[in-house]
């Protein structure tokens, strides 16, 4: 699935159902140092820094990953402060779903 077709279905769920399971998805780019997306992790995310290094690089050798799951009103919130500093992130579907 490419990122444009998970802004379109980014689209329609927010319209649908705002109770619904979802999944902040971060894709890679050649802008954010790993620090700064580690740092982002912690501090928006509230993964330890462990877990934040590992999704770090799995984004960076993927091209895109799940960085967390939860209901849609906190990873909306999560998704939002992540493009205020410069990622580039969507919410998508949960797979639980």
């Amino acid at each position: 699935m490419t990122k444009h077709e998970y802004d379109i279905t980014e689209k329609i769920y927010v319209d649908i159902d705002r109770d619904w399971q979802a999944d902040l998805i971060v894709f890679n780019d050649d802008v954010n140092t790993f620090d700064w997306v580690i740092e982002c992790f912690v501090e928006v995310c509230r993964l330890t820094i462990e877990e934040s290094i590992i999704k770090t690089l799995y984004i960076h050798y993927n091209g895109k990953g799940v960085v967390r799951s939860g209901q849609y009103n906190v990873i909306v919130k999560m998704k939002n402060e992540l493009v205020a500093r410069g990622l580039s992130a969507i919410v998508g579907r949960s797979r639980e779903n």
